[in-house]
């Protein structure tokens, strides 16, 4: 496989920042690596985690030999470093002056050997892929805390039927996913044929019937898949799980330590003025999630000491096989991303971009990082209020 033959990121960060990371000299013999960390309530965390988690994990005891395990490792390790670090500022050695610090962080690291596409993710950061229509991702094998149940929404997607070389056929035997582009061609209807617009709710899977917002007017449809031609050359797939307090593996895990899951309107009026609860009342507000200890993800490095006792610093782990012929990039973001933006939306953004890699006149790096700047632009289009960061990892230049 072109293992990460080229990567670019855009950050626009506010308080606590974010910050995206890609490759490094000491693990370039082991792969390629790549990182998203979230910052909140400060950049401290953050900003460690961008200059220590690739050393923590081309220093794991199993690198060599098993890289799933070496991540998980790699957080073990950077946990007690931390610790240790905020030991020492208190016996008033580095970092001195913040011994007072709240910060912590979310953690998203990547690496691809070959391959082979290893993943730790640990917070509400998120990772997608863009494979073709009809392809499967072979999931090998996920690493998971005791406490997880089985099933995950990072399953890979079921085996599909053959792709068509029919444009319309394409995806036919997928149901297709909220956030595809699509155009309607086949309606009595002469004022609706050749709209295009976006899907929105997937209404009955045993029709193919789906509500889909025209782009012309911005009215809701409901159409058939029979009626439409998909227009997404390419289909995201999700490879992480978000942490959220809403989650219920996380909630129990919470609550079986004394902990509250403050519902959205209690959480909104805890972290915010009159002001900010105002604004949280749109739709696309990161201040609607629910919250731990007045943090909107379930796990974290760092933090408050009330947020630390309740938030998991163990990632989940997940290993994937690349089809070099079939999946085309990654890309790693910040939730201040998600929150507003389909995955499928982001996949058509950045394809925008990257498609045009074969016109020789423009660099593949430029193409990526305008890909990953058209994704921030969109996001805070829809109105996100949160730190963003987006980082693209071309896997394949098999077009």
């Amino acid at each position: 496989a072109a293992a990460a033959a080229a990567a670019a990121a855009s950050s626009a960060a506010e308080n606590g920042g974010a910050s995206g990371s890609s490759g490094s000299s000491n693990i370039a013999d082991l792969g390629a690596y790549f990182a998203v960390f979230d910052g909140h309530g400060g950049d401290r965390v953050s900003e460690l985690l961008r200059l220590q988690m690739h050393r923590q994990v081309v220093s794991a005891p199993s690198v060599r030999t098993n890289m799933s395990a070496a991540l998980l490792e790699s957080f073990t390790s950077f946990k007690h470093f931390l610790e240790e670090t905020e030991i020492a500022a208190d016996n008033g050695a580095a970092w001195k002056d913040d011994t007072q610090d709240v910060s912590g962080s979310t953690a998203l690291v990547g690496v691809v050997a070959g391959c082979h596409l290893h993943l730790a993710n640990l917070g509400d950061c998120r990772a997608i892929l863009a494979r073709r229509w009809s392809q499967q991702v072979d999931h090998e094998s996920r690493e998971q805390e005791p406490f997880q149940t089985s099933s995950s929404s990072a399953s890979a997607a079921s085996t599909s039927s053959p792709v068509s070389s029919s444009q319309h056929s394409r995806g036919a035997g997928d149901m297709w996913p909220v956030g595809a582009s699509v155009e309607i061609y086949e309606t009595a209807n002469e004022d609706l044929r050749g709209q295009r617009g976006v899907v929105v709710e997937v209404r009955s899977i045993a029709h193919r019937l789906y509500i889909v917002r025209l782009l012309r007017d911005g009215s809701l449809r409901p159409l058939k898949q029979s009626a439409m031609r998909l227009l997404s050359l390419l289909q995201a797939v999700r490879l992480t799980e978000d942490h959220k307090p809403s989650l219920e593996r996380e909630r129990q895990r919470i609550e079986a330590l004394g902990g509250v899951v403050e519902s959205n309107a209690a959480a909104t009026a805890a972290a915010a003025g009159e002001e900010e609860r105002q604004r949280s009342i749109s739709k696309n507000s990161p201040g609607r999630a629910a919250r731990v200890a007045g943090v909107a993800t379930s796990r974290s490095f760092g933090g408050s000491p009330a947020a630390r006792r309740l938030l998991g610093t163990i990632p989940d782990i997940y290993h994937y096989t690349l089809d070099p012929s079939s999946d085309v990039f990654m890309v790693m973001a910040s939730d201040g991303v998600w929150d507003v933006l389909d995955d499928q939306a982001v996949v058509d953004l950045v394809w925008e971009q990257v498609s045009s890699f074969h016109d020789h006149r423009l660099p593949v790096e430029y193409l990526l990082k305008t890909a990953a700047d058209s994704v921030l632009e969109a996001a805070l289009e829809k109105g996100s209020l949160d730190n963003l960061t987006c980082l693209i990892v071309l896997l394949s230049s098999r077009f």
